[in-house]
């Protein structure tokens, strides 16, 4: 039973995950197939369907095929009668449609296809019905009084409220997908990578260049149950203790000053500065409710991290002037850059010379400062 939970639980952050959450569900109450819906309002065309079992190693083609074309809509009756009961109750149909045997059902494409593919019976619960969305899991029984030992059994049931929660949690995720892909853009843009961390730790949503931090696996990596670790214990610790104390102080709506840990790196490359503070979001810009630890990091290693076009532009820099800023930004030394560019070295200082003077710099270490200030978010 723990492995489903675990599994479950996974799949909440992971959708990719769902289907994997119902084969462990097969294999925990020993039954031959599952599968869950979501539709809206009941449209014919459902949208979303997972598999798990048999149906998932395609060996129930025909009721797969009509559900996945939304043939299945004869079936609304079924899903209404359905979400009239209790929920997260596994119900027989003909227990649903309140018959006394399966000679009862009345005939169907669904129940044709199901007697095709070797199905006796459905059996069906409710997970969640949240506004216009609707949630179904299903089990398909392959054999002959299965489905009534199942309802009769009850502990499958336990792990309802699971994937109802999971199901719930991807619905919520798609949406701070779509209402935050601006955002985090333009903190991509500024070279910061973002995490958005449950107190569990669970990373429900991150950036372009967190993932590109994640994927150095350079001291700090995101794992497969979508948890961020460092590489030395000590920081992981560290770490969680900090996002889990931002996700209280969110619950508890406080201000909180931002947490801050330097994370080392087994490449020798500088450290990561990792910054952690509640995320309180009071006008839904992101999900309504949400709160969260808001994980931020900076990699001083970034390639590009700084630029000079910013101060090209301010002070209208000359093609040659401009060509040692760069130089010098990416940094390089007065006596490199003058090599690299075939001029010599008094050349050198008197274009730094009258570039600082352009930029109001008292030298090398102001202009790079004056760069850092100046770095254009959007090249």
């Amino acid at each position: 039973m723990k492995q489903l939970f675990n599994t479950v639980l996974s799949a909440a952050t992971s959708p990719e995950l769902m289907e994997n959450a119902l084969d462990a569900f097969c294999v925990e109450f020993g039954l031959e197939s599952a599968a869950m819906a979501t539709a809206r309002d009941f449209d014919s065309l459902r949208i979303d369907m997972r598999w798990g079992g048999r149906m998932r190693r395609g060996e129930t083609p025909r009721i797969v095929d009509l559900a996945l074309s939304g043939g299945d809509a004869e079936d609304d009756p079924l899903y209404e009668r359905l979400f009239l009961a209790p929920p997260q109750r596994l119900m027989r149909e003909i227990e649903i449609l309140e018959l006394e045997r399966l000679e009862d059902l009345p005939s169907s494409r669904t129940r044709d296809a199901c007697r095709e593919d070797g199905i006796v019976e459905r059996v069906g619960a409710t997970l969640n019905r949240n506004g216009p969305w609707l949630d179904v899991f299903g089990v398909y029984t392959f054999r002959e009084g299965e489905a009534e030992r199942l309802v009769r059994d009850r502990h499958p049931e336990v792990a309802l409220p699971l994937f109802a929660h999971a199901v719930a949690m991807n619905r919520i995720l798609d949406t701070m997908r779509s209402r935050f892909e601006g955002a985090l853009t333009m903190l991509d843009r500024l070279g910061l990578g973002v995490f958005l961390a449950l107190e569990s730790g669970d990373v429900i949503l991150s950036n372009a260049e967190a993932k590109r931090i994640s994927d150095l696996r350079d001291g700090l990596t995101l794992t497969r149950e979508k948890h961020l670790v460092a590489a030395a214990p000590e920081a992981t610790v560290a770490l969680a203790t900090m996002i889990a104390h931002a996700n209280r102080t969110a619950a508890a709506e406080e201000a909180a000053a931002a947490q801050r840990l330097s994370v080392s790196r087994p490449s020798g490359a500088h450290p990561f500065l990792v910054t952690v503070r509640p995320l309180l979001d009071h006008a839904g810009e992101l999900q309504p409710g949400l709160r969260c630890a808001f994980v931020v990091v900076i990699d001083p290693a970034r390639p590009g991290a700084l630029s000079a076009e910013g101060l090209i532009t301010l002070a209208g820099l000359t093609p040659k002037e401009s060509e040692l800023a760069r130089l010098l930004v990416a940094g390089y030394r007065l006596a490199d850059a003058a090599e690299r560019r075939g001029v010599s070295l008094d050349t050198a200082r008197n274009q730094l010379k009258s570039l600082s003077a352009k930029l109001r710099c008292s030298g090398q270490a102001d202009v790079i400062r004056l760069a850092a200030a100046t770095r254009l978010p959007l090249d």
